[in-house]
C-alpha cells in the first residue's frame, strides 16, 4: 500500500502526524514527483475541506542549528584519554574540528599537570607554551573542565565526555507574554520564513497552515524555554501571520505544540513513541 506521505522528510512527516492527531484531517504529500515552488502536503478533512500545509524551520541561527546537528552525529561524547571526567562546551560550529583534533593532548597535559582548566596551565605550572591550548583558552569560544574527583571509568565501562553548545540563557518566560512579540520580529527578519508563508498563503484552499519548527536559538531564550516547557497555552491573543489561518510552533525537544487558529492560543501533546 502507497505511503500517503512518501516523498516527505523526517521533519516535514512527523509535523504531518501531529496535524492529523490534532485537526482529525488525512495528510498527503505534495512537494513530490518534481514538482517545484508547492507546498509540502495537504491536508483533507472528513467533510472535505482542504488546507494546505507547509513545514519549515525558523533557522534564525544556522550556526546553532549546524552544531546541534554535528554533535548530534558524535552521541554529544567524546571518548575520555586520561583518568578524569571532562566536560567540554562548544561556544562556535567552527571550532569543532579542530577542538576534537586537540582535545586528548590538551585533556593529557592538564592532568598531568593536575589542573581541571586548560587556562590554569601555564600560571599555575609554567608549562611552556602550547599552540593548542593558546588556540583553546586565547582565540576560541570553547573551553573544556575536568574533574579530579570523578573518575573515567565507570566501574569496567568507560565514560565519554559530554559535548555541548555553550548554553544559552535568561530570564523565562512562563506566561509567553512576549511570544506574539517575538513572532513578529522573526518574520520581519526572516525572509524565508516570508516566502513560506506567501507559498502557502497562494495556494488555492480552504485553510492555509504553517508549521513553524523552532531551536532553542530562534527567538528570545525565555520564550523558546516556555514553549518547550509550559503547561498552559498563552492567554494572550493569538497572532498570525497574514494569509496564515493556522500557525504551529513546534520547539526541539518538546512534547507540546502551539497553533493560532483562533483567537486565543492553543496547545496540544500530540507526542508519543510511535510517531518518532
Amino acid at each position: 500500500m502507497e505511503d500517503p506521505l512518501d516523498g516527505l522528510d523526517g521533519a516535514e512527516r512527523l509535523a504531518c502526524r501531529v496535524a492529523e492527531r490534532v485537526t482529525g484531517a488525512t495528510a498527503r504529500a505534495w512537494d513530490k514527483a518534481g514538482r517545484q515552488g508547492v507546498v509540502d502536503a495537504f491536508l483533507d478533512y472528513p467533510d472535505g475541506r482542504l488546507a494546505a500545509f507547509e513545514v519549515t524551520r525558523a533557522a534564525m541561527n544556522q550556526s546553532a542549528i549546524q552544531l546541534d546537528h554535528l554533535l548530534g552525529r558524535i552521541g554529544h561524547g567524546w571518548d575520555l584519554p586520561g583518568q578524569w571526567y571532562w566536560d567540554v562546551i562548544v561556544g562556535d560550529v567552527r571550532d569543532l574540528r579542530r577542538l576534537e583534533m586537540c582535545f586528548r593532548k590538551i585533556v593529557l597535559i592538564c592532568e598531568e599537570a593536575g589542573v581541571s582548566k586548560p587556562e590554569l596551565l601555564v600560571p599555575a605550572v609554567g608549562l611552556d607554551p602550547d599552540e593548542d591550548v593558546d588556540w583553546l583558552t586565547l582565540d576560541s569560544s570553547s573551553r573544556l573542565q575536568g574533574y579530579p574527583n570523578l573518575s573515567a571509568l565507570d566501574g569496567t565501562r568507560r565514560r565519554k565526555a559530554a559535548v555541548v553548545p555553550d548554553g544559552v540563557g535568561g530570564m523565562v518566560d512562563e506566561n509567553l507574554t512576549g511570544l506574539n512579540d517575538a513572532l513578529k520580529s522573526a518574520f520581519t527578519a526572516s525572509a524565508s520564513l516570508r516566502r513560506h508563508v506567501r507559498k502557502v498563503a497562494d495556494t488555492p484552499a480552504d485553510e492555509h497552515h504553517l508549521f513553524v519548527i523552532l531551536n532553542i536559538t530562534d527567538l528570545d531564550f525565555g520564550v523558546v524555554d516556555g514553549i518547550m516547557y509550559g503547561n498552559s497555552p498563552p492567554t494572550i491573543p493569538a497572532w498570525r501571520p497574514e494569509g496564515i489561518t493556522h500557525l504551529w510552533l513546534a520547539a526541539d525537544f518538546s512534547k507540546r505544540v502551539l497553533l493560532s487558529s483562533g483567537k486565543l492560543w492553543e496547545q496540544a501533546f500530540p507526542y508519543d513513541n510511535e510517531m518518532w
